[in-house]
Protein backbone atom coordinates (compact mmCIF):
# COMPACT_ATOMS: atom_id res chain seq x y z
CA UNK A 1 0.00 0.00 0.00
CA UNK A 2 2.84 2.54 -0.55
CA UNK A 3 1.77 5.63 -2.09
CA UNK A 4 -1.73 4.19 -2.48
CA UNK A 5 -4.68 4.97 -1.26
CA UNK A 6 -6.22 1.93 0.90
CA UNK A 7 -9.69 0.66 -0.27
CA UNK A 8 -10.96 0.80 3.26
CA UNK A 9 -11.31 4.48 4.23
CA UNK A 10 -11.35 4.10 8.48
CA UNK A 11 -13.98 6.84 10.10
CA UNK A 12 -11.34 8.73 12.18
CA UNK A 13 -12.60 10.02 15.31
CA UNK A 14 -10.82 13.19 16.37
CA UNK A 15 -11.48 12.74 20.10
CA UNK A 16 -13.34 10.03 21.04
CA UNK A 17 -15.18 10.73 23.97
CA UNK A 18 -16.78 8.51 26.55
CA UNK A 19 -17.07 10.24 29.70
CA UNK A 20 -19.86 13.35 30.35
CA UNK A 21 -20.21 15.77 33.27
CA UNK A 22 -23.57 15.89 34.26
CA UNK A 23 -25.29 16.72 38.01
CA UNK A 24 -22.00 17.57 39.57
CA UNK A 25 -20.26 14.12 38.71
CA UNK A 26 -18.38 12.76 35.80
CA UNK A 27 -20.40 9.15 33.99
CA UNK A 28 -19.91 7.09 31.09
CA UNK A 29 -22.18 8.84 28.53
CA UNK A 30 -25.43 8.31 28.35
CA UNK A 31 -25.38 5.92 31.10
CA UNK A 32 -26.06 6.02 34.94
CA UNK A 33 -22.39 4.68 35.87
CA UNK A 34 -20.15 6.35 37.21
CA UNK A 35 -16.26 7.37 36.72
CA UNK A 36 -15.14 6.48 40.14
CA UNK A 37 -16.97 3.00 39.99
CA UNK A 38 -15.52 1.90 36.71
CA UNK A 39 -11.90 3.49 37.81
CA UNK A 40 -12.04 2.19 41.40
CA UNK A 41 -12.38 -1.44 39.98
CA UNK A 42 -9.36 -0.96 37.52
CA UNK A 43 -7.56 0.35 40.11
CA UNK A 44 -8.44 -2.50 42.21
CA UNK A 45 -6.23 -4.71 39.19
CA UNK A 46 -9.91 -5.42 37.58
CA UNK A 47 -9.07 -6.27 34.22
CA UNK A 48 -10.78 -4.46 31.53
CA UNK A 49 -12.66 -7.61 30.33
CA UNK A 50 -13.67 -8.31 33.55
CA UNK A 51 -15.07 -4.72 34.80
CA UNK A 52 -17.04 -4.76 32.05
CA UNK A 53 -18.24 -8.80 32.15
CA UNK A 54 -18.86 -8.96 35.56
CA UNK A 55 -19.06 -5.33 37.03
CA UNK A 56 -20.90 -3.25 34.57
CA UNK A 57 -22.25 -5.60 31.60
CA UNK A 58 -24.68 -2.75 30.34
CA UNK A 59 -21.43 -0.80 29.10
CA UNK A 60 -19.82 -1.89 26.55
CA UNK A 61 -15.84 -3.07 26.12
CA UNK A 62 -15.32 -0.10 24.57
CA UNK A 63 -16.58 2.07 26.79
CA UNK A 64 -15.38 0.76 29.53
CA UNK A 65 -12.01 0.62 27.80
CA UNK A 66 -12.41 4.43 27.10
CA UNK A 67 -13.27 5.19 30.13
CA UNK A 68 -9.77 3.40 31.57
CA UNK A 69 -8.06 5.09 28.69
CA UNK A 70 -9.13 9.03 29.78
CA UNK A 71 -7.86 8.19 33.38
CA UNK A 72 -4.57 7.16 32.03
CA UNK A 73 -4.01 9.86 30.26
CA UNK A 74 -5.22 12.13 32.63
CA UNK A 75 -4.15 10.35 35.97
CA UNK A 76 -3.18 13.30 37.86
CA UNK A 77 -6.16 15.53 37.22
CA UNK A 78 -8.68 12.06 37.92
CA UNK A 79 -7.01 11.36 41.15
CA UNK A 80 -7.64 15.05 42.54
CA UNK A 81 -10.56 14.91 41.14
CA UNK A 82 -11.04 11.01 43.26
CA UNK A 83 -9.63 12.63 46.30
CA UNK A 84 -12.20 15.83 46.05
CA UNK A 85 -14.74 13.50 45.93
CA UNK A 86 -14.01 11.27 48.69
CA UNK A 87 -13.84 14.88 50.61
CA UNK A 88 -16.79 15.41 49.62
CA UNK A 89 -18.49 12.08 50.91
CA UNK A 90 -16.41 12.08 54.39
CA UNK A 91 -18.47 15.50 54.92
CA UNK A 92 -21.68 14.56 53.77
CA UNK A 93 -20.95 11.56 55.79
CA UNK A 94 -20.42 13.48 58.93
CA UNK A 95 -23.32 15.98 58.54
CA UNK A 96 -25.59 12.86 57.82
CA UNK A 97 -24.61 11.55 61.09
CA UNK A 98 -24.44 15.00 63.23
CA UNK A 99 -28.20 15.37 62.29
CA UNK A 100 -29.60 11.58 62.21
CA UNK A 101 -27.15 9.50 64.56
CA UNK A 102 -26.94 6.19 63.27
CA UNK A 103 -28.28 6.34 59.72
CA UNK A 104 -24.84 5.06 58.50
CA UNK A 105 -24.23 2.50 60.71
CA UNK A 106 -27.53 0.56 60.46
CA UNK A 107 -26.73 -2.22 62.48
CA UNK A 108 -25.42 -0.69 65.32
CA UNK A 109 -28.51 1.76 65.57
CA UNK A 110 -30.68 -0.92 65.26
CA UNK A 111 -28.70 -2.50 68.46
CA UNK A 112 -29.59 0.69 70.33
CA UNK A 113 -33.59 0.74 69.27
CA UNK A 114 -33.30 -2.85 70.60
CA UNK A 115 -31.98 -1.96 73.96
CA UNK A 116 -34.52 0.93 74.45
CA UNK A 117 -37.40 -1.62 73.67
CA UNK A 118 -36.22 -4.19 76.25
CA UNK A 119 -36.24 -0.87 78.80
CA UNK A 120 -38.82 -1.45 81.26
CA UNK A 121 -41.12 2.04 80.05
CA UNK A 122 -42.01 4.96 82.57
CA UNK A 123 -46.10 5.59 83.11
Amino acid sequence: MLNQKPETVLKLDENPTYIESRSGGYYVIGTPISLESVVHQFKEGLSVETIQRECFPALTLEQVYGVCTYYLRHREDVEKYLREAEQDFDRLSQQLEETHPGLLKPQEHLRQLRERAREPQLK
